[in-house]
Parts: C-alpha cells; structure tokens; sequence
C-alpha cells in the first residue's frame, strides 16, 4: 500500500554526509542572523562613475540593501520561525470530573423595628 506524500518522511538533503545545519555549525554561520543583517543593512548610492552621491546635508546617500520585495519574502520567512502559526487541534479525551455543590440556605430577612424613645420637651 502506497503511503501518502504527506504521510513520507521529509527527506534532508545533504553534502558530502552532512546535513545543512551541521555545514552552518561548523562554518559558524548562522543564516537567520545573516538575513537579518541583509534586511536591515543599506548601501551607498553611486553615480555612474562610482562616486558616491551626496544628499542635501552633504552625507552620502544610503539605500536599502534589499529591494522591497525581497526583504518582505525574507521577512515572511523569518516569521515561520519567531511566530509560528497556531493550528487548531482537536483532544479526543473522556475526563471523568466529580464536583460537590453545597447550597447554604440562610433565613429570610427580619426586619428589626428600632424602639420608639421619646426625648423630654
């Protein structure tokens, strides 16, 4: 009987017997770190000549290393990681609970009349 794909093993793919987390381990490379660094880093805007072109306060002019698009997809994939996404799962359980309610019953309220007392005119 033929399994289902969902149901195979993920197969991990590897270089000369080592897996990518063991090549990162042992280059000490972390690539979340490194994408990261991309997202957030920026990049000198040049001239075609290779100058470095100024913006109005005489400081060269910086650009996202990334475009747009790229930093997004790469932030998406971050998230994976840092916010995985919550799956709702059903508990197919039978839990025998046995709880005891006491029910105080108190009096019905009196009502007190206070005594007349009569002061001296």
């Amino acid at each position: 009987m033929a399994t289902k794909p969902s149901e195979r093993p993920r197969a991990i793919p590897t270089l000369n017997g080592k897996t990518p987390q063991q090549i990162c381990e042992e280059l000490d490379f972390d690539p979340y770190i490194e994408l990261i660094k991309l997202c957030k880093g920026k990049r000198t805007v040049r001239d075609k000549d290779g100058n470095a072109c100024l913006d109005p306060n005489g400081k060269p002019e910086m650009v996202p290393l990334l475009e747009m698009r790229l930093q997004v997809e790469a932030l998406k994939a971050l998230i994976e990681f840092t916010r995985p996404k919550l799956r709702t799962q059903e508990v197919k359980e039978q839990i025998d609970v046995n709880f005891t309610v006491t029910i105080n019953r108190f009096e019905d309220p009196k009502v007190i009349q206070a005594p007349t007392i009569e002061l001296p005119e």
